[in-house]
């Protein structure tokens, strides 16, 4: 092989790289499953966003949520600007769960 023929083949290679790049996606299309209906709780120190049939651990949530907010906040000496936010959901079948420490989201 040549330099030219090299050349050709990085080129090919990158722009076949990039194509398939381009069509990733880091989520599945019906990601957010708008079949499902979404509502909120408030609570004093909590927002629960659920979608129906887990509004019972949405309503945990939000309960134990206010109980250990001093005893955390005190502890750490810091409390939020706003309400953490939390979202149920549970339309998969596997048991997942994610905290997001910047958008104070649970």
């Amino acid at each position: 092989m040549n330099l030219t023929d090299n050349i050709r083949t990085a080129f090919l290679v990158t722009l076949l790289f990039l194509i398939s790049a381009s069509t990733l996606n880091a989520q599945f299309v019906d990601y957010n499953h708008p079949e499902l209906t979404w509502q909120t709780i408030e609570s004093e120190h909590a927002i629960v966003h659920f979608h129906q049939g887990t509004e019972r651990i949405a309503r945990e949530i939000a309960t134990i949520a206010d109980k250990i907010y001093k005893p955390i906040t005190e502890l750490y000496c810091y409390g939020p600007d706003s309400r953490v936010q939390w979202i149920v959901r549970d339309h998969d079948d596997y048991p997942s769960g994610a905290s997001y420490y910047y958008d104070q989201k649970t």
